[in-house]
């Protein structure tokens, strides 16, 4: 099984995808599109290559995405949470996205491998939903997908309905799903039943304990502004964890009628039903504290 991770980096995503190369045990390469989405695609390149140079993980290989929704939409980056560069202001080296593979020889390589592909989704659903519109081959090959995307019974944190990445791109996230693809959704109904606490943390004075802490503790400022308490919510690690099959879980299957683009004050509101039988799956977990010390124990083993 070989994994295609599609992500736009972010502090969240920072951390998702250091507990993926903590915990992930495969012995094969994993694949990492850099796609816009809290920054442009500029900084999320960037954003890619200093984390894989910082995670020191040889089986973790970067790729630049294409850029661009499909929704018809200006790019709404997430300055305020994640700062202007999307790692908490952190000086890292311009231009690392010139270091990042090309999705042609990405296509190719995955092509030829004809290996079972695992999908996450950690951005805006734009370039898995382009990469896999251009190379349709590919998604024969699609096992299963996990998406953090959505808010179905909880109000959203982007405006009163929807979350971050599907209001990003509503056509991409519906798009995607009309093919049928098997795929789990890791909803704010689930990421923001858990508040990790500033207090929760351990860190060390290492390297990179520094700046989980710097990054964390950036985060969590606009955590205490907008909810109110001091801390983080963990949505792609979260995901990640799911993802790796670390965690035992419930689902729903739900049919996705349509995710609306207009009227702007319900963008990215998504519009569903159940549905048994569904290829699209809402995800819950029953054992919210097994989750919550698997995500801080990965965290504290990230900053040691």
């Amino acid at each position: 099984m070989t994994d295609l991770i599609f992500t736009d980096p972010g502090i969240d995503d920072f951390l998702a995808l250091s507990h993926y190369a903590q915990a992930n045990a495969h012995d094969q390469v994993s694949y990492l599109i850099a796609s816009a989405g809290n920054v442009s695609l500029e900084h999320v390149g960037d954003n890619l290559q200093y984390l894989l140079s910082l995670l020191k993980a040889p089986l973790l290989k970067g790729y630049l995405g294409s850029g661009g929704f499909i929704s018809e939409a200006p790019l709404e980056t997430a300055a305020s949470v994640h700062g202007e560069n999307g790692l908490a202001e952190l000086p890292v080296p311009p231009e690392g996205r010139k270091a990042l593979g090309c999705l042609e020889d990405l296509a190719k390589e995955l092509l030829d491998l004809r290996s079972p592909l695992r999908v996450l989704v950690l951005s805006p659903l734009s370039d898995a939903y382009r990469f896999l519109s251009t190379y349709p081959l590919l998604r024969e090959q699609i096992q299963e997908v996990w998406v953090m995307g959505g808010s179905f019974r909880t109000p959203g944190n982007i405006n009163a309905y929807a979350e971050f990445n599907v209001y990003q791109d509503p056509a991409a996230f519906y798009e995607f799903l009309q093919w049928g693809l098997k795929t789990y959704l890791v909803g704010l109904d689930l990421t923001e039943a858990l508040e990790f606490l500033l207090d929760e943390f351990i860190y060390s004075d290492a390297p990179l304990g520094e700046i989980v802490k710097h990054c964390i503790e950036f985060y969590s400022r606009f955590h205490q502004q907008v909810d109110g308490f001091k801390g983080i919510y963990g949505h792609d690690v979260i995901a990640a964890a799911l993802f790796l099959g670390q965690i035992p879980f419930e689902t729903e299957p739900i049919k996705v009628t349509a995710v609306l683009e207009k009227p702007i004050e319900e963008r990215g509101r998504i519009i569903w039903v159940p549905d048994s039988s569904a290829s699209s799956y809402l995800v819950k977990v029953t054992n919210l504290q097994a989750l919550k010390k698997l995500v801080l124990d990965s965290i504290t083993a990230l900053a040691r």
